[in-house]
This record gives structure tokens, C-alpha cells and sequence, in this order.
């Protein structure tokens, strides 16, 4: 039988009177069930063996209950109905330490190997755990299995019980966006045509309103070839416009997120890329449609057109600025029963706009189809240029610097650094003056059993790495 000793903050006078209340909901049960309020009231008496008085630290307690109704109606647990709670508890996942936390997948994509799935370990007999009280970045129970490989998958492995899902996402976590979506004249919508195009992006908690966040889309990673630009309007609400005009490539588009830090200046925002998406859809804006699929050999280019019946084929262009000179790009007209051309002749990273004309049976062309805008899939890391750092003054700073250039450009560059010895790195975003990046390990970091360090350049797709260890 389970006990609850209390200790007196003060020393019991022999012979007094005094009275215990337990408040409602002062005690709590593993199975999460409160206590009701309860009173003692109990008369302090001093004895010894011998019927004389004993010391003070050692009493004997005569208790009375006030409240006997309140005994009469406490409820005794049987084996059954303690089996029965465990088994909820065990059903709802709750059986767990990972909670609170916040997993987040690209899950409009089948593409499995890209995502971040749990798998439960092997076991010869039936074995569950529980993985309650996540956020998932869904309430869709099909697309959480789908994150989980465990005995529904293959007999073998444990049972792993998603449990409750979270339905508020968590404000104590690292930053995220919780939603990003479109509206038009102020209706959420995820198909978009010709359009005057609000972008809104939320994030789980206050972030620096100051700071550009910088939100643009594609239909091929990196998703950056169209920007949108705008502004804050609440520390967890971001909002953006653009008129899609000429700039419209039918078919799904994916956005991406980059550069926020929160309010208090402590946790950067990690690029959301590809994770959420909409759809534009320019059947009703243009009779002559072109789309395009980025490849690590060249853009592939589809189009379509229903302007013409008779015609003597095509003649596919491309610039490097939307109102720039477009060059044709086939020496032959493309026939007419071929709708497509794979672009060889570009350079990684960089951004193309393409159209295509209808040559007609007189020769004669039509006038140009809406213009698309590609980046070619960069296919160039960044390059670090620095001279390793083997002797510092300890007690000083050290200042590590590097020359880092990129074919498109460089998105962020980031110094890890520990004391040898150490198991865990410690982050510093390296400043920027042109090609030039810095930071500054602090003096209480270089001590005489030696520095460890490297440095990591990203230009938004791939990265590179340089130091010693």
C-alpha cells in the first residue's frame, strides 16, 4: 500500500490541536486521475513506551476524519479496471519520452526515400511504443503511417502507436512554417491563373519582423525561380504579391523559404524548400503553353497549342532576361507532330526564359508563346579558399576567414568549432564582405588542449566543406 509522509515545517506542541487539508487536485495518479479535497484534524500527543513522554521528533498522530462521506465514496481499484486504464494509456501512446516534438516532410511527394521515417526495431514476440503528442505537420493518418515503418509494415518489427496528434503546433521548438498558401482577392486558394497573387506564410512562433524573409517558387528544386517580395505583417505572419502575367508556367509549383531568425535573435529559420505547393493553371490564360523539367544534363521543354490546325512546325527560344534578346535555339524547324526540345547548352545554376513560336504553312510565325522562367540545375559547389589556422594566443579571440565564391552565388556560410575533446560543435554564422567571410571563435574556446574547426559554404542547393580536425 502506498504511503505519504508529511514533515511538519515547524515543531508540534504536545497536546495541541491542529488540521490537515489536502487540496482537490494537490496529489495526481499515473493514470492522470486528481484527488478530491480532504480534511484531518488530529491532536498531537508525546508518549513513550513506558507512558511517559517521548521526544517531540517521534509522534504519534491520532487522526480523525472530518468528511466520512468522502471515505464512504472513494472508489476501489480492482485488478481489472487497473489493466483496462493501462491498456488506454498504452493504446493512446502515451507510453512514450519522444514528445513535443515536430516532424515535418515533404509529404506531397511518394518520393519515401526522401523523407525522414521512423523505424522500429526487430523483436521476436509482439512488442509496442508509443509516439504520442507529436506534431506531424498533418492530421492525415495516412500520411503519418506512411512515416512509420514498424509491425503493420512487417511482423518482425515493433508496433510503434502514433497516439494523439497535435493539433496546435508547438510554440517551444525550433522555428517552422506552419502554413503557406495563396489567396486571391482575399480567398485561400491553391490554383491560380492570371492573376494579382497573395503569398502568406505563418510561422509557430514570433520572429524577427525586421529581417527579409526571402519566399520565391519553381516547379524544380531549388524552387527559386520566381520572387516574391513583401513584408511582415505580424511577428508570426509574413505576406507577399505578384501579378502572374507573362511569367506563367502551367502545372504544379513548390515554394521555398529561407533566411528568419526569431524575434529574440536565438534560433535561426532553416530553409523550407518543396514542402509546400500549388498549382497554376494557364489553359484559360494562354492558348500556347510551355513547361519545362530541370535535368542534370540540360532543361527538357514541353509545350502545347491549340491556335493552330495547319502549320509547318515550331521554333523554341531563349534568353537570359525576361525582356532580354531571345536567340532561337534550333537551327531546323521543329516538326509539327514534335512538341518538346532538350536544351544541352546551359550553364548550372543559371536562369533562362524560354517561349516558342508556330511556324505557319507560309512560313510565317506566330507571335510568342508566354515566356517561362528555368534555373538549370546547379550542378557546381561553392569553393573555399582558406589557409588553415594551427597556432592561436589562448585567452584571445581567433578570427577565421575565408575566401568563398560560387558559379550562381552563396547562400550562407557557417564555422563549427569545439575543444578537442569536446562531442558536441558549437555554430557561428560567417559575416560577409563581398567573397570575403569571417567569424570569430571567442577567447574562452582556445585553451591549451586545442581547437578543432571546419567550415561549411552552401549556395542553396549543394556544399562544401574545409578545415581541421
Amino acid at each position: 500500500m502506498d504511503k505519504m509522509i508529511l514533515t511538519p515545517r515547524a515543531e508540534l506542541k504536545n497536546g495541541e490541536a491542529y488540521t490537515l487539508t489536502i487540496p482537490v487536485g494537490a496529489l495526481m495518479s499515473k493514470f492522470s486521475s486528481s484527488n478530491e479535497e480532504a480534511v484531518l484534524e488530529f491532536t498531537y500527543v508525546a508518549e513513550s513506551a513506558e507512558g511517559g513522554s517521548q521526544p517531540e521528533e517521534s509522534p504519534v498522530i491520532h487522526e480523525t476524519i472530518i468528511d466520512n462521506d468522502k471515505i464512504d465514496e472513494r472508489h476501489k481499484w480492482d485488478r481489472n479496471e487497473v489493466l483496462k486504464l493501462w491498456e488506454t494509456y498504452n493504446e493512446e501512446g502515451r507510453h512514450t519520452t519522444f514528445s513535443g516534438n515536430v516532424i515535418l516532410n515533404r509529404i506531397h511527394t511518394e518520393a519515401l526515400e526522401r523523407w525522414m521515417r521512423f523505424y522500429a526495431g526487430n523483436s521476436a514476440n509482439y512488442k509496442f511504443i508509443g509516439l504520442s503528442g507529436n506534431y506531424w505537420g498533418t492530421q492525415s493518418s495516412e500520411m503519418i503511417n506512411k512515416q512509420i515503418v514498424d509491425f503493420d509494415d512487417y511482423q518482425s518489427l515493433i508496433d510503434i502507436r502514433e497516439g494523439e496528434i497535435l493539433t496546435n503546433p508547438p510554440t517551444d521548438t525550433f522555428p517552422y512554417v506552419v502554413d503557406a498558401y495563396l489567396q486571391v482577392d482575399g480567398e485561400q486558394t491553391e490554383v491560380v491563373g492570371n492573376d494579382l497573387v497573395t503569398f502568406v506564410v505563418e510561422f509557430n512562433r514570433d520572429m524577427d519582423t525586421e529581417g527579409k524573409l526571402q519566399v520565391a517558387f519553381g516547379s524544380s528544386y531549388p524552387y527559386g525561380d520566381y520572387i516574391v517580395e513583401g513584408a511582415y505583417v505580424s511577428p508570426t505572419r509574413w505576406e507577399g504579391t505578384l501579378q502572374l502575367t507573362t511569367l506563367i508556367e502551367g502545372g504544379t509549383q513548390y515554394l521555398s523559404i529561407r533566411n528568419g531568425t526569431t524575434a529574440d535573435g536565438t534560433l535561426p529559420f532553416y530553409e523550407d524548400l518543396g514542402r509546400f505547393s500549388f498549382k497554376i493553371d494557364t489553359t484559360s490564360a494562354q492558348s500556347m503553353s510551355m513547361q519545362a523539367d530541370v535535368k542534370a544534363e540540360g532543361i527538357q521543354l514541353y509545350w502545347q497549342q491549340d491556335d493552330f490546325d495547319t502549320l509547318a512546325g515550331y521554333n523554341v527560344y531563349r534568353a537570359t532576361k525576361e525582356d532580354g534578346f531571345y536567340s532561337k535555339l534550333n537551327r531546323t524547324v521543329i516538326p509539327a507532330n514534335t512538341k518538346e526540345w532538350f536544351d544541352d547548352g546551359v550553364e548550372p545554376g543559371q536562369r533562362y526564359y524560354y517561349n516558342f513560336t508556330v511556324v505557319k504553312s507560309d512560313m510565317t510565325e506566330s507571335e510568342p508563346s508566354g515566356k517561362i522562367v528555368v534555373t538549370a540545375m546547379d550542378t557546381m559547389a561553392p569553393n573555399i579558399y582558406h589557409t588553415p589556422v594551427y597556432q592561436a594566443f589562448t585567452g584571445s579571440n581567433l578570427v577565421i576567414s575565408a575566401v568563398i565564391i560560387d558559379n550562381v552565388s552563396v547562400n550562407k556560410a557557417v564555422l563549427y568549432y569545439r575543444v578537442k575533446g569536446d562531442d558536441t560543435w558549437k555554430r557561428l554564422n560567417m559575416n560577409a564582405n563581398n567573397d570575403k567571410f569571417s567569424a570569430v571563435i571567442p577567447a574562452v574556446s582556445i585553451v591549451e588542449e586545442g581547437l578543432q574547426y571546419y567550415i561549411e559554404a552552401d549556395d542553396g542547393g549543394l556544399r562544401t566543406y574545409k578545415g581541421i580536425c
